[in-house]
C-alpha cells in the first residue's frame, strides 16, 4: 500500500502509474484517513482531447471503496498546462459533493508529458 504524504509522492505515483497515454482519462486515488492509496481507478476515458466524468460515479466509488479523501487526475495529451473551464467545472462540482459526504477532495492534478500542474495550488481552487 502506497502512502502519500507530500505532493511528490502524488505526482510520482500518478507519473507512474498512468505514464504517456495518448489518449484523455480521468484518475482517482481513494485514500483512507491515513492517506494510504486503497486503491486507483480510471473513472472515464475518452479521446485525443476530451474527456467525459460524471461527478456521482467518482463520488459513489469513494463510498464503495470506503475513501476518507480523493486526489482526481486527468491527462492533457496534447501538452496544454492550463486547466479548461470544464476542468474547474467538474472540480467545482466533485469539492462540492465530496464535502457534503465528509470527503475532502485534496486536489486535482493535471499530467503532461514532462510536468504535473496542481489545481489546489490556483487561485480558482474552492473556498470553504
Amino acid at each position: 500500500q502506497s502512502i502519500i504524504s507530500h505532493r511528490k509522492d502524488v505526482e510520482e505515483y500518478l507519473r507512474f502509474h498512468f505514464g504517456m497515454r495518448k489518449d484523455e482519462f480521468f484518475a482517482v486515488l481513494f485514500l483512507d484517513n491515513s492517506n494510504h492509496v486503497i486503491a486507483t481507478e480510471d473513472v472515464s476515458r475518452g479521446t485525443v482531447n476530451q474527456c467525459a466524468v460524471y461527478p456521482r460515479r467518482v463520488i459513489e466509488k469513494a463510498l464503495s471503496h470506503g475513501a476518507s479523501a480523493i486526489v482526481v487526475a486527468h491527462n492533457h495529451p496534447g501538452g496544454t498546462s492550463s486547466a479548461s473551464e470544464s476542468d474547474w467545472q467538474i472540480t467545482k462540482q466533485l469539492y462540492t459533493a465530496c464535502k457534503v459526504l465528509e470527503i475532502t477532495l485534496l486536489d486535482h492534478i493535471i499530467i503532461l508529458r514532462n510536468a504535473v500542474v496542481s489545481l489546489r495550488d490556483q487561485t480558482r481552487w474552492p473556498k470553504k
